[in-house]
């Protein structure tokens, strides 16, 4: 199964549910999809989804997924690697509407050079790493999980700090 989650902020992201809309629709994929969708105006037509999820069904969801698509959100992303996943991060972009600035670029960015995500800027390297998902896991170098989610805490500290000097 893939889950689809856009997180809890106030702007939609329709732009990434068009996508995967489209994708189930002409059978780019093939495999089940459920969406969290958030605020997003857009309901997708061939795949399930809610609005928000309590907690203990997001971790569930998070933990049954083959592969996890998100936005660049620093709590869905830090949940998903505390279970062991690598999500593939689809970054909301101000350009679009899809946030006030372009934070989740910058930190798709740097969390891609550590090997945290897998990041698609298009919908075609979408396309592409969802095909090639399972290939690109298993080219990450091997890292052991709890130093690995330390080290991630600590890098968005290190953001956090810089960008709010706290």
């Amino acid at each position: 199964m893939i889950f689809v989650t856009v997180g809890l902020e106030q702007f939609p992201f329709d732009r990434l549910l068009r996508i995967f809309d489209g994708f189930v629709e002409s059978g780019t994929i093939r495999e089940p999809v459920f969406g969290q969708i958030g605020h997003s105006r857009y309901e997708p037509r061939h795949f399930g989804f809610c609005r928000f999820l309590p907690f203990d069904q997001m971790r569930r969801r998070l933990q049954e997924a083959d592969v996890v698509v998100c936005h660049g959100g620093v709590g869905t992303i830090l949940m998903a690697r505390s279970l062991g996943k690598v999500p593939l991060v689809f970054p909301r972009h101000a350009a679009f509407g899809e946030q006030l600035d372009d934070h989740q670029l910058d930190l798709a960015a740097r969390l891609k050079t550590g090997n945290h995500v897998i990041v698609a800027d298009t919908e075609e390297m979408l396309a592409n790493h969802l095909a090639r998902h399972q290939e690109l896991i298993n080219a990450l170098p091997p890292r052991s999980a709890p130093s690995e989610l330390d080290e991630l805490v600590g890098f968005l500290q290190s953001i956090l700090q810089e960008r709010h000097g706290r």
